[in-house]
């Protein structure tokens, strides 16, 4: 069973495992040409493309290792040796991309080499990449806009590109001390006490994955509303960023960024594949767009564990933690309106560079949520999930998010 699911990534047209290696460091310049890469808190769209293009080169130089974990031919992980610039020497191991596009070019810091330096750093003290480093892009904003100074940031001079600063601020919001106090507070929380909450790029009051996710609105919306637990993906990567990928399986074609109309069904449906996936605690790069795919999971499940499923079960599978996710969302107070707590600046469409124009308006975010609601079968006043949904699902004896 094993052999065959290894030979169907080996058969894969895209993504092979051999392409896979390091591929956390080596797919951001292509991410960059098409407009993934943010620059300077979401407001520069061109410092992306610049930094992604001076990381092409940088590539070229670094020593780079691929880094798997147990029997896995992928390796989609690095250990690199920096060779250029003012971190030269410097050796981070980890996934590493998405971290450095959030500690480089979205804080105006173009030298690829200091962004993989402070991507390690953020590694290292245990920070999540969407988290303290996106407070810290904002202050960068505020402080360059004048709505802040030093007396805020505690002596720290928050110009864009300032990386000493950051990497400070880093170490003071681990210790709890001056400004870092108030940063490990969190996104919203730290916008309230500056009074700039208007600067905050925030998905339901907290930092979110990265990338420019108004590049591909079925990421945005997929994060902000489809996923039950906070802005993450719960649905096809290999959708979202263009025709080329595929969910045979569902019968599911890439979407084009401009075309809105199929983001929702494609939203649900391949919500479904991803959490019974994520149940199956299997790599979702040794899954995505593969034909056949659910069946050799069933099978590897029933080889595991003796249980027989279908594929067809495990979809269902997923619609059911679909609905289970969003009782327990229900139960804490979650409201309909709720799924609209975002970013102004994330609901704007992208001003220039090569993804210039596309994004999700708030009325189209709302009309795909509508969309998605009816996919499901919920309400879209309360956001509740319908009855008939519930006992379809085998979860109607259950009393969680229901009056």
């Amino acid at each position: 069973m094993a052999e065959r699911w290894l030979q169907a990534l080996r058969d894969h047209p895209f993504k092979p495992p051999l392409a896979m290696q390091a591929d956390g460091l080596r797919v951001m310049p292509g991410l960059a040409e098409r407009g993934f890469v943010p620059g300077r808190h979401f407001t520069d769209p061109e410092a992306g493309v610049r930094w992604g293009r001076r990381l092409a080169e940088d590539l070229l130089r670094w020593r780079i290792e691929a880094v798997g974990s147990w029997n896995c031919e992928m390796a989609c992980h690095h250990r690199t040796e920096c060779t250029t610039g003012p971190m030269a020497g410097a050796v981070v191991s980890g996934y590493g991309g998405e971290v450095m596009e959030e500690l480089g070019p979205n804080m105006g810091i173009e030298d690829p080499g200091v962004a993989l330096a402070l991507s390690g750093e953020v590694d290292r003290l245990g920070m999540g990449a969407g988290w303290v480093p996106r407070v810290v892009a904002m202050l960068m904003e505020a402080y360059s806009a004048k709505e802040i100074g030093l007396a805020e940031t505690g002596g720290l001079d928050l110009s864009w590109g300032n990386y000493e600063a950051v990497l400070e601020l880093l170490h003071l919001t681990v210790q709890r001390r001056g400004l870092g106090a108030l940063v490990a507070r969190g996104l919203r929380e730290t916008a309230r006490a500056l009074g700039i909450e208007h600067r905050a790029v925030h998905m339901k009051g907290i930092g979110f994955n990265d990338h420019e996710q108004r590049a591909a609105p079925m990421m945005l919306f997929q994060s902000q509303v489809a996923s039950g637990a906070g802005p993450t993906w719960q649905s096809a990567i290999s959708l979202v960023a263009g025709t080329s990928g595929s969910e045979p399986d569902l019968g599911l074609k890439g979407l084009d960024p401009h075309d809105l109309e199929g983001i929702a069904d494609a939203t649900f449906r391949s919500q479904c594949k991803k959490l019974w996936e994520d149940c199956l605690g299997v790599c979702y790069f040794a899954t995505r767009g593969i034909a056949g795919i659910l069946l050799m999971e069933t099978e590897a499940l029933q080889c595991a564990t003796g249980q027989l499923l279908t594929p067809q079960d495990a979809l269902l599978t997923g619609e059911r933690l679909i609905n289970l996710q969003r009782l327990v969302l229900l139960h804490l107070g979650f409201a309909a309106q709720d799924d609209f707590d975002i970013a102004p600046r994330l609901v704007e469409k992208i001003r220039s560079g090569p993804a210039a124009g596309i994004g999700l308006s708030l009325e189209e975010l709302r009309s795909v949520r509508d969309q998605y609601y009816a996919c499901l079968g919920w309400s879209t006043a309360t956001g509740a999930p319908g009855r008939s949904v519930l006992e379809r699902l085998g979860l109607d004896d259950l009393r969680i998010g229901r009056a």
